[in-house]
């Protein structure tokens, strides 16, 4: 994954500056966990916002949180449920925690990797997804070719 360095005190802002329509993508993101997980993993946790609203709307849920930086790991510990939730310094491309997910989600995160790294993430979150399960990507692409973007698109 390449080196992504930022504030964690500024990164929710920062997020919404670089990223038109943040919000309503969280909210996207969100809506399609579904409900009902009892088991979430989130890749790439960061401050904590998604991993805040997909446990308000899955209140039975336990959640495993991963994210490559120390100091956003100690922000989003700050501000989520320890009772609910373990959150460990991790990157992408090193094995996933043991166990049966039936919700994976991962906002602003898996972009990072290049397509072979995206490719084993996957495999590797297959492997380790609920049969019933569901995993929710959320992120940018940047086109091969801008002129592939519809720019009147809402």
């Amino acid at each position: 994954m390449r080196d992504y360095h930022f504030t964690p005190e500024s990164y929710l802002t920062m997020m919404r500056e670089a990223v038109p329509g943040y919000d309503r993508l969280e909210d996207e993101a969100l809506a399609a966990t579904g409900v009902g997980a009892k088991s979430v993993l989130e890749l790439g946790t960061g401050t904590g916002e998604t991993a805040r609203r997909v446990l308000d709307r899955h209140p039975d849920a336990q959640l495993i949180g991963i994210d490559a930086s120390p100091g956003m790991i100690k922000v989003a510990r700050a501000s989520l449920p320890a009772d609910r939730v373990k959150l460990l310094v991790g990157r992408l491309e090193d094995p996933l925690p043991e166990g049966s997910f039936d919700l994976v989600v991962s906002a602003l995160a898996v972009h990072h990797l290049e397509g072979i790294g995206k490719a084993d993430l996957f495999r590797r979150i297959a492997s380790g997804l609920d049969p019933a399960g569901r995993f929710v990507l959320a992120d940018v692409v940047e086109p091969v070719n801008p002129s592939y973007v519809d720019g009147d698109r809402p």
